[in-house]
């Protein structure tokens, strides 16, 4: 996958993944260990990540999903979407 292709795929699940957060989550999330103050925190580093892709900024190269279970989530559809965000940042990196 070419730099163009990642970015692309990289912001439609930042998008998704933003637009999920902006809501009160279901409960399956909740029981996965998401609270309110995790959900406006998460929605924001994502937010923060989306601007810094959208303006060619450096982004980051965490593991989300470990940033996650530090927070208390340990599952569910938003966890494991944060896991494939964190691999593609991790591709990203290798790209530049």
């Amino acid at each position: 996958m070419g730099l163009v292709e990642l970015e692309l795929e990289l912001k439609e699940k930042l998008e998704f993944i933003i637009f999920n957060l902006d809501s009160p989550l279901p409960n399956y999330e909740l029981e996965a260990g998401w609270l309110e103050e995790t959900r406006q925190r998460w929605h924001n580093n994502f937010e923060n990540i989306l601007e810094s892709l959208m303006s060619h900024e450096p982004l980051p190269d965490a593991s989300i999903p470990r940033a996650m279970d530090f927070d208390g989530v340990t599952g569910g559809v938003l966890f494991e979407l944060g896991a494939e965000i964190s691999a593609l940042l991790r591709q990203h990196s290798t790209l530049l």
